[in-house]
């Protein structure tokens, strides 16, 4: 697949966090840590698979391949809203979309992870869909609401304009900006200029550190986030700042919050979204202003 020379392409960045979901999902199995040596030092000898089919998470092969789908794909959701992507063309444009362009259907990016994923509400109907209908990662990476699960490009879809109204909240004239820009970018490659340090990326994977096991093996595996330095160069990725500008617009008409003006989340998007350059979710508008301790 086609990436920019320097840039980090949609299918290496999951590729990474799928190897990362493999390593600390069998390590989690062990109870944080390898109990086999290899020439005096502990390893890993087995898959994912075989790990969490032993440990009783999986009842198959297959159903754990799609556990580790599932978390690889929950940390690429939180990766493209953490991270912000930019797509790019063959003939040397580059484009930086609003968040809702990489949302996934399914709104990963804003559930909580869990252990074991079968046991959580959130996760269900995926395992349930894999029963009945042989799901997989690649089923689940196209859920992606305007990114081709395996080249990567901008693919407008036919669930897009619902997805964007009915899960995200966004009216229906801006559902339909999105879809228009998602054709106007019709195969354009989604991809990073660069990728988070060691620091960072370790911080970053805190999002499946949910208990002391989860941080035994995520400290095995990358080193304890205490124990880290940041390099001397910083990656040019960050977190937008969208919700920034998103909080000071929110506060400067509901400073005591939109529910004490009679308002509900969705005017107070419409507010905030005349305000503001680019439109935003109703989800990244709550993030905005949870962030900064207004419920």
């Amino acid at each position: 697949m086609w990436c920019p020379e320097g840039y980090y392409s949609w299918l290496q960045v999951f590729s990474e966090l799928s190897d990362a979901s493999e390593q600390i999902l069998s390590l989690v199995c062990l109870g944080g840590e390898p109990k086999t040596l290899v020439n005096g030092e502990p390893k890993l000898v087995h898959s994912a698979e075989y790990y969490l089919v032993k440990a009783g998470f999986a009842k198959s092969d297959s159903e754990a391949r799609l556990i580790t789908g599932i978390t690889s794909t929950f940390l690429m959701s939180k990766f493209c809203a953490d991270f912000q992507p930019v797509v790019a063309s063959v003939s040397g444009n580059r484009i930086t979309p609003d968040w809702p362009m990489f949302s996934h259907i399914d709104q990963l990016e804003v559930c909580n992870y869990v252990w074991p994923l079968k046991s959580d509400t959130q996760f269900q109907s995926l395992f349930t869909f894999h029963d009945e209908n042989g799901f997989d990662t690649r089923a689940l990476l196209d859920r992606f609401a305007f990114v081709d699960p395996d080249t990567g490009q901008i693919k407008p879809k036919n669930s897009s304009k619902a997805h964007l109204e009915n899960g995200l909240g966004f009216e229906s004239v801006t559902a339909r900006r999105f879809e228009e820009l998602a054709n106007n970018l019709r195969d354009f490659v989604v991809c990073w200029p660069g990728f988070p340090d060691d620091e960072e990326y370790r911080s970053f994977l805190g999002y499946i550190e949910i208990d002391e096991i989860f941080s035994k093996a995520l400290d095995f595996e990358f080193g304890s986030i205490t124990d880290l330095k940041p390099q001397a160069k910083k990656r040019a990725v960050g977190r937008p700042s969208k919700r920034d500008d998103a909080a000071r617009v929110y506060f400067s008409h509901f400073p005591d919050g939109h529910a004490a003006g009679g308002k509900s989340w969705k005017e107070a998007l419409a507010v905030v979204n005349r305000g503001l350059k680019v439109p935003i979710s109703e989800y990244t508008l709550k993030r905005a202003v949870n962030d900064v301790g207004q419920k």
